[in-house]
């Protein structure tokens, strides 16, 4: 038996987001998810880079620990990959996109 030919996935009910409870998260986790998000948007949505980027470039990185940004930037990225892995075997697109994503993470 190989590496992920067994298993499921379901997608999520409900999502929540407390962006006062990344508050007591360091730097380095705040600076790892919003790198996530970027990942999302270089691969998906030029939107989602300047919303995550133009605050930053005009603020400085103060702007990462603002609740309303990372709040902002969470329901982005959720907006943009929800919908590509709620239809996942539907389309090429929705089946490549994720793995493409991956492959950036790791590289």
């Amino acid at each position: 038996l190989g590496k992920n030919l067994l298993g499921c996935y379901y997608p999520a009910a409900k999502i929540v987001i407390d962006p006062e409870c990344c508050q007591t998260l360091s730097a380095r986790h705040i600076r790892n998810g919003i790198s996530e998000a970027l990942k999302h948007g270089l691969c998906q949505s030029k939107d989602l880079v300047d919303r995550i980027v133009d605050p930053v470039r005009k603020n400085g990185e103060k702007v990462l620990f603002d609740p309303n940004y990372i709040e902002d930037i969470c329901k982005a990225s959720i907006e943009i990959k929800v919908p590509t892995l709620d239809h996942y075997s539907e389309s090429d697109f929705n089946e490549m996109c994720p793995q493409y994503g991956h492959s950036i993470g790791h590289a």
